[in-house]
């Protein structure tokens, strides 16, 4: 029960973008437009390049993410 009253509560507590969190001050708005700009990462470059690809492939962090997806999903499939 207590779930179902989080889960309702939330429509109105969780919001999509910073400008719609009337809680927010406008420097903390600006403060999460900025961190939502850096950590887009590869994704702000526009579009797909072999240079894109290529450092995709040299961040240690995609072979440690591929790692725990496949520890996670590998047990569901037996």
């Amino acid at each position: 029960m207590l779930t179902l009253l989080v889960a309702i509560g939330s429509f109105w507590m969780v919001h999509d973008w910073p400008d719609q969190a009337r809680f927010l001050s406008p420097l903390e708005k600006e403060m999460v437009h900025n961190r939502l700009k850096r950590e887009q990462g590869l994704a702000s470059e526009g579009k797909l390049s072999w240079r894109i690809v290529r450092k995709a492939l040299k961040d240690w962090k995609v072979y440690c993410l591929m790692l725990m997806y496949i520890g996670a999903a590998e047990p569901l499939y037996r």
